[in-house]
């Protein structure tokens, strides 16, 4: 009876949450003249009208998207997560993925530092005529990131009072730490973990940042089978590491992509849309998914729609 369950909350989700537009991006170069005029790159990913589609014209005429501001992992930038931007873009988010860090030896609290300054960056670029994402975004923001980037948006977290909410794709136990900086991380919070990763274990890495996080609406989900370079990932570095750490998946790339996106865009149309049908979705299909085990602090559906 289960799996009927979980069939019949997918079919709700799809029926309230499909979208179809064209994904459009843009480079973009910020420079940070606080920290030595430091530049930091990013790429940003944002829905764009179909001008051979009336309908979708009419539907996305003068509409405004949220931002998601998305920290890479050791050794990956922003191309790299081409997945996570399909899933979420024709949903209706704008994407900006940072590329600084890149490095062999990355700094978790300068990457943290540079998530800080490009939200406040793009929030100010935005509202310039001149800029690509003029009259495109809204009041919401959330913090995403992945591995050491899921980690240092918790840092980043601590930086900023106007984000809205983090989600953390096997985040790493960084340096300062991820777990104390979630101690003080109040908004709502989406962990995501795969079972069988053995670059950021769950037990070492995940749970702890989730035990410790402060926020009143968190939420861990544990991927069964999943692994650390199938969170969204095309990195052969990734995948390389992966297998000379012996991680071995149990379910296939495609599997863990659609069930990112089966709890990602109900989440975040939740807290970053205010659309209340969505945290109903969210906790059906949860409630009835034997493919991830789960902690939840309370029901997305009890909060009756608050989204603080």
């Amino acid at each position: 009876m289960r799996g009927l369950f979980l069939i019949v909350a997918v079919l709700f989700c799809t029926d309230i949450a499909a979208q179809e537009c064209k994904i459009a991006h843009c480079p973009v170069i910020l420079k940070d003249t606080l920290r030595g005029n430091r530049k930091i790159p990013v790429e940003i990913f944002y829905p764009e009208m179909n001008i051979n589609d009336h309908n979708a014209i009419a539907v996305r005429n003068n509409q405004r998207y949220p931002l998601i501001f998305f920290a890479h992992g050791y050794l990956m930038k922003g191309s790299d997560y081409k997945p996570i931007c399909d899933i979420l873009v024709p949903e209706g988010f704008i994407l900006v993925f940072l590329n600084s860090e890149t490095g062999l030896f990355p700094s978790h609290k300068v990457l943290a530092e540079d998530v800080s300054f490009a939200v406040d960056e793009i929030t100010r670029l935005s509202l310039k005529r001149s800029f690509i994402l003029f009259d495109k975004t809204d009041s919401k923001k959330c913090l995403m990131g992945h591995s050491m980037g899921g980690g240092s948006i918790f840092i980043t977290a601590n930086l900023k009072n106007n984000v809205d909410a983090i989600v953390a794709l096997s985040p790493l136990k960084t340096k300062p730490s991820s777990v104390q900086a979630a101690s003080s991380v109040e908004i709502p919070t989406l962990i995501i973990a795969g079972s069988n990763d053995c670059i950021t274990p769950p037990g070492e890495h995940q749970v702890p940042i989730y035990n410790f996080s402060a926020s009143h609406y968190k939420t861990y989900i544990l991927i069964s089978g999943g692994t650390h370079c199938q969170m969204g990932v095309t990195s052969s570095k990734c995948t390389t590491g992966e297998k000379m750490a012996g991680c071995k998946p149990a379910i296939s790339r495609n599997d863990q992509y659609a069930v990112l996106a089966r709890y990602l865009v109900p989440w975040l149309g939740y807290f970053l849309k205010g659309e209340k049908e969505e945290g109903v979705c969210f906790d059906l299909t949860l409630s009835a998914d034997n493919t991830v085990t789960y902690m939840q602090s309370k029901p997305l559906s009890a909060s009756a729609g608050k989204t603080q």
